[in-house]
């Protein structure tokens, strides 16, 4: 899935379906689970993908979203200056589908589980530095990690992994 850093016209060889289509997104049977991924490389999930999403969620079954960016705020320096900035319209369309969802993302380069009624969202570390909690942008290199995904009959499964130097 595409984050901030990325753009889709580097991406084209290895998704041909993304030809004429200014983000990158699609939907995969998982385990069990319904996913699916979407695009908020421009710090938004536009309006076409704000309508699939809608589809989706009526007929997903275990459903599980990855996304770049979080949706629920967890009270950073990087929800007040690099949020996804449609985020609450995005918390909207799932809470309306009325079924627990997991929300997989990254962008805040640190690991946290927060969940509201409907949502369980997880944001993965990051595999080349953390971004501790604290008023200002501060890297710290010396810890990196990933999350580990399993599913066992629909039920997602994880384990996050760190390293430190």
């Amino acid at each position: 899935m595409l984050g901030n850093h990325d753009r889709i016209k580097n991406f084209r060889k290895y998704y041909p379906k993304t030809e004429f289509k200014e983000e990158l997104f699609y939907t995969l049977k998982i385990g069990g689970s319904a996913c699916v991924f979407l695009d908020t490389s421009s710090y938004r999930l536009n309006r076409e993908q704000q309508e699939n999403l809608k589809i989706w969620l009526e007929s997903a079954v275990s459903p599980v979203i990855f996304i770049h960016h979080p949706v629920l705020d967890i009270g950073t320096w990087m929800d007040r200056e690099h949020p996804l900035k449609n985020r609450k319209d995005v918390e909207e369309i799932i809470n309306s589908a009325g079924k627990k969802v997991h929300l997989i993302c990254g962008h805040y380069h640190q690991y946290h589980e927060k969940s509201s009624e409907f949502i369980s969202q997880i944001i993965a570390p990051a595999v080349s530095y953390q971004i501790p909690y604290g008023k200002n942008y501060q890297a710290d290199t010396s810890s990196f990690g990933y999350l580990m995904l399993d599913w066992d009959d629909g039920i997602l499964n994880y384990k996050i992994v760190d390293f430190n130097k």
